[in-house]
């Protein structure tokens, strides 16, 4: 019995240092990101593709699939046309209610970021998110805000 419980601890040490590891690597060890958010735009993602500019060059954000549901996964996508941006997050905070820790990272597809969404439902029928798309390039990271709304019964 012993020797169980020894394993089973040795396992839960081994989980424990996979996690942080994975964290360590998303947030490059760092616990509070320094990030400079430069507007929050006024167009709805659950709606329509957004732009924004970026050292003067149009960007474009979207949800390939709408509408937008809880519980359903989604393709988002960042266009820039060109290789300025070394890397792409995007935080979904809860508006309403916090929904935990949802940071994103997508991947870069040539000119495309593109990553894989996933929020989780709550309580409340109707949930605003907040969306901000963090832009890497150097030591410098820039936020971009966008809100939209989710219907818990998938009725938008």
């Amino acid at each position: 019995m012993k020797k169980l419980i020894y394993l089973l601890v040795i396992i839960c040490l081994v989980l424990i240092g996979f996690i942080i590891n994975e964290v360590n690597d998303v947030t490059q060890g760092k616990t509070d990101w320094e990030i400079e958010i430069v507007r929050e735009h006024d167009c709805d993602l659950q709606q329509t593709s957004c732009f924004f500019s970026y050292e003067g060059k149009q960007r474009e954000i979207k949800i390939l699939e709408r509408p937008v549901l809880v519980n359903t996964k989604h393709t988002i996508q960042l266009t820039i046309p060109d290789t300025e941006v070394e890397e792409v997050w995007i935080d979904f905070k809860g508006v309403e209610i916090d929904m935990g820790y949802n940071r994103l990272k997508l991947k870069s597809k040539g000119t495309i970021f593109e990553g894989k969404l996933y929020l989780p439902s709550c309580t409340l029928e109707v949930m605003t998110w907040k969306a901000m798309v963090i832009l890497k390039n150097g030591d410098k990271m820039l936020g971009h805000v966008y809100k939209f709304k989710t219907v818990k019964n998938n009725e938008n």
